[in-house]
């Protein structure tokens, strides 16, 4: 189950890649209102996913703990590329007043991707 995890992880971030550049070469943020949802929700739950499996097959540790680390790796990874997107200029709200509202949905939406891999794995693989 160990390699099977992996192997789906890396399949989903491949996926993540490419919806980012044609999210970016089709102006896809800009043009579906959900569009970047959806990509915080899906890479909060790949690197939630990426945690919880580190957490379980290399450093094993209490569940209680699992899910703390998941939701805070997934917090720090989403502060970070929220950081990158303002330094870089490529958020789509900067502008406007709503760029902080936005930004708490972002981050909210990288740990709810997060949380529910935590809960993937806890019903598919962990026991």
């Amino acid at each position: 189950m160990r390699t099977v995890s992996l192997i789906a992880i890396a399949l989903l971030t491949l996926a993540l890649f490419i919806l980012e550049l044609y999210g970016m070469h089709l102006y896809l943020f800009w043009t579906y209102w959900w569009f970047d949802i959806l990509m915080h929700a899906l890479g909060g739950f790949i690197v939630g996913a990426l945690a919880v499996w580190f957490f379980i097959f290399e450093y094993p540790i209490h569940s209680a703990r699992l899910l703390f680390y998941s939701v805070l790796v997934a917090l720090v990874v989403g502060i970070v590329w929220e950081i990158f997107e303002y330094v870089t200029g490529i958020s789509v709200n900067q502008a406007q007043q709503s760029y902080a509202a936005d930004t708490i949905g972002d981050i909210g939406m990288d740990v709810a991707g997060s949380l529910t891999a935590y809960l993937v794995f806890r019903l598919f693989i962990h026991e």
